[in-house]
């Protein structure tokens, strides 16, 4: 397999529909080719779009392709259902593909809610072991340290805090720079 795509089950469930259906549509007679051809392309058109969306280099775009497949899937099960009521297909055929159809669709919705997850993550902020958070307090302590000229270097950086004036609050003496007017 070339294509990271061909590896998803969805994808390879998707294929094996639109497979199924050829088989099924090239016994439609002649009359109803309108129904075999739009079933064929509702058909190939959910594998066809799950491989363009995961062609796609940002999030938005893949989901907006995994929905169209998704709405392709769902296309499919009037198109079905008006073959078994013409008697294209029997029942049996009619509740295996449908099945598969809801299956499919179940997938989807499963990569589209995986995207959105992952979206979410990016915008509340990654998860962060706490190991990692504690290290680069210490890195940026260090760097506080560094920076400035401390006679004493403590494991702690505590910076005093302005009010709106500009003086300390909880001190009565100025930070450098402010202007002391005493």
């Amino acid at each position: 397999m070339a294509f990271s795509f061909e590896k998803l089950l969805v994808y390879q469930k998707a294929v094996d529909f639109a497979d199924a259906i050829c088989n099924h549509t090239e016994q439609f007679p002649a009359r109803y080719y309108h129904l075999a051809d739009q079933l064929n392309r509702a058909s190939l058109s959910i594998s066809s779009n799950i491989a363009e969306g995961n062609g796609r280099f940002t999030k938005p775009d893949r989901k907006n392709f995994f929905g169209i497949a998704r709405g392709s899937a769902q296309e499919c099960v009037p198109q079905l259902e008006l073959a078994r009521r013409r008697k294209l297909i029997n029942d049996t055929t009619h509740l295996e593909m449908t099945s598969q159809l809801e299956e499919i669709a179940r997938m989807l919705s499963g990569l589209i809610n995986g995207l959105e997850n992952r979206e979410r993550e990016v915008i509340d902020g990654p998860l962060v072991h706490p190991a990692r958070v504690q290290a680069k307090r210490r890195d940026f302590v260090d760097l506080l340290e560094n920076s400035f000229d401390c006679s004493e270097k403590s494991s702690i950086v505590s910076l005093p805090l302005l009010s709106n004036q500009g003086a300390l609050q909880g001190s009565k003496r100025a930070p450098p720079w402010v202007a002391d007017d005493s």
